[in-house]
């Protein structure tokens, strides 16, 4: 769908509405105070530069919003609006058992999109990390310290590292003293505000949804996985030591 508003435009709308659900129905005043306010979130508008007003004022000649009797209030035009744009960050991408090798290859598709990704997957399995360390965009991998069915912890971690071995320039780290704080399955860019999430972990079998989320989402999860990334534990790949510079064993 079309982003039809800008970030300021849908704080006003979203403002009004939150207000009005709890019983309070603010000014035309309190409005344009709430929106352009200085406060720690980015407030750009895209649409300020071709707009030159301000947001209620804008909102207002749109009739998005409206004075009810020194009151603000949403048009019906203005609802529809604010309630199409919370579903843009849910676009559903891929629908699915990742058992099915299509579904599988179509996820794959989705995180390679991805650029400069972090992966997490609490349970991720040695095979997935396989196909994982196969996607260029795929620069980090986080895990936790779990076993699967029929395989303990340690050995599970010695598989992943086996497997590392293939692309140590890929960081693996793996979260043991608060296991708690890793459920989700992500994959995050590090360079933009792509982000996604998939329903279960890529070994999974059952029935799963991969979405994409919105940027304030991708934003906020980050920040989240980073202050874990940086306080796990790091996974050393098993494999060959380097063989820059070797020649090629022609006997």
């Amino acid at each position: 769908m079309a982003v039809l508003l800008g970030s300021k435009a849908l704080r006003a709308l979203s403002f009004v509405e939150t207000l009005a659900d709890q019983g309070v129905r603010p000014t035309l005043d309190d409005v344009d105070a709430f929106v352009e306010a200085v406060t720690n979130w980015a407030t750009y508008d895209p649409y300020w530069d071709e707009v030159r007003v301000r947001t209620v004022a804008y909102l207002q000649d749109a009739r998005l919003l409206v004075d009810d009797d020194g009151r603000a209030a949403l048009t019906d035009a203005g609802r529809a609006l604010l309630h199409a744009s919370e579903t843009v960050g849910d676009t559903v991408e891929v629908v699915g058992r990742l058992s099915d090798p299509f579904t599988y290859a179509s996820v794959l598709s989705r995180i390679d999109a991805v650029d400069a990704s972090l992966v997490v997957d609490p349970y991720l399995y040695p095979a997935d990390l396989h196909a994982l360390l196969q996607l260029t965009s795929v620069q980090r991998i986080l895990v936790k310290w779990a076993g699967l069915p029929r395989v303990k912890p340690n050995e599970r971690m010695r598989q992943l590292a086996i497997m590392l071995g293939a692309r140590p320039d890929v960081e693996m780290r793996y979260v043991h003293e608060q296991p708690t704080e890793l459920h989700d399955r992500l994959v995050l860019s590090s360079s933009s505000s792509s982000a996604l999430q998939l329903g279960t972990s890529l070994g999974g079998t059952q029935m799963t949804v991969l979405t994409q989320l919105s940027a304030e989402t991708a934003s906020l999860l980050r920040l989240h996985y980073e202050k874990i990334w940086a306080a796990a534990t790091v996974l050393d790949p098993i494999g060959r030591a380097s063989t820059k510079g070797e020649l090629p064993d022609e006997r």
